[in-house]
């Protein structure tokens, strides 16, 4: 007989566990466990996902084969400058991110186009220790240092609507909205869960489309690149506005927590608690510096009977599904203890 609720014990042994529990992240923000949060989820509805293993399987390795795709991107474009930085820089200093980057940005004249030289400063921006040069480089790109809001103060996010997002979510997972917004065949997770963002009450904010603290989406042609800001529709770039990359980032989020896919499966349950419809989970590429190359949103928790577990439900696009379980999805992956997700609880609590 399957289980319906969990027991009145196990909800008062949870209660006394979890009414102070944090799990702390590596850039030292904290997913914390609520005893309200505990009292809201201890009586789960039973959910029987109609997506076997084998579906999640192969959901899995979609996203594996798009990381895949973008390690290779990126290895060729940055293969580009630094064929060209060899015919500048000795071979000493070609080790360092710090003399490649300080010599692009201090020539007057280089030979490629500034759209690349651009690419492999951003991209390698988190590289760089020396706070005057990264200062220089942030100038270089053009970032807005001056947003008005203060660096590690948390975003409450009250306006956030969760039954809104949810509902956007199950509506357009498997049916992309393409009367309102673009559809990138080749790459959508980010963007549509921005979509599930912004249906949930979260303000475009911004008009620069490559600023991590411009968050937009003009346009519904997916040609048309610089009416959509980064943050809304690449990965990394999103974990840029939402949360940040070693330090790099507009932190928009309520809490932003990063930690390996073997502490999510060891504090399982944790996550069950905490996070909501709304809240959004990433997924890093150990093998390209773990920069996140796919994004699901949360749409529905529950008693997952295909498991026998509570479990919490995602929705993406790339594949374009709903129903994933989060258990399942988090137990593929084959190095858990080198892979890192990082968890954008977008604001307090339900």
């Amino acid at each position: 007989m399957l289980k319906k609720s969990v027991s009145l014990i196990l909800v008062s042994l949870l209660l006394l566990i979890f009414s102070s529990f944090s799990l702390a992240s590596t850039n030292g923000s904290k997913l914390s466990v609520t005893a309200e949060e505990i009292r809201l989820k201890s009586n789960p509805r039973v959910i029987r996902s109609p997506l076997t293993a084998q579906d999640i399987a192969q959901i899995h390795e979609a996203a594996e084969q798009k990381a895949q795709a973008l390690r290779e991107l990126v290895s060729s474009i940055t293969a580009k400058v630094e064929t060209y930085l060899a015919t500048k820089l000795d071979r000493q200093a070609m080790l360092s991110y710090h003399n490649k980057i300080r010599y692009l940005i201090n020539s007057k004249t280089v030979p490629l186009s500034n759209e690349l030289v651009r690419w492999y400063i951003d991209s390698y921006l988190p590289q760089i220790e020396d706070k005057q040069l990264q200062k220089a480089a942030i100038q270089y790109l053009g970032y807005n240092t001056n947003t008005g809001y203060e660096v590690g103060t948390l975003d409450a996010n009250t306006v956030f609507n969760r039954a809104d997002a949810k509902a956007y979510a199950e509506q357009y997972a498997e049916n992309p909205n393409t009367t309102e917004y673009p559809y990138y065949s080749d790459g959508d997770c980010a963007n549509f869960v921005s979509q599930v963002l912004e249906n949930g009450g979260m303000a475009e904010v911004g008009t620069a489309w490559d600023d991590y603290n411009s968050w937009f989406c003009n346009t519904t042609d997916e040609s048309e690149l610089t009416k959509v800001a980064l943050t809304w529709r690449a990965a990394r770039y999103f974990r840029r506005h939402w949360g940040n990359e070693d330090g790099i980032g507009r932190n928009r989020a309520f809490a932003y927590t990063e930690m390996t896919v073997a502490e999510a499966l060891e504090n399982f349950d944790s996550l069950y608690y905490d996070l909501w419809e709304g809240d959004v989970i990433q997924y890093g590429d150990p093998y390209n510096n773990n920069y996140p190359y796919h994004t699901q949103v949360v749409h529905d928790w529950g008693y997952n009977a295909n498991i026998g577990r509570v479990d919490l439900f995602m929705a993406q696009h790339t594949r374009d599904e709903k129903n994933i379980s989060l258990y399942q999805y988090l137990s593929s992956f084959r190095d858990p203890d080198k892979r890192y997700i990082y968890i954008y609880e977008i604001k307090d609590s339900y």
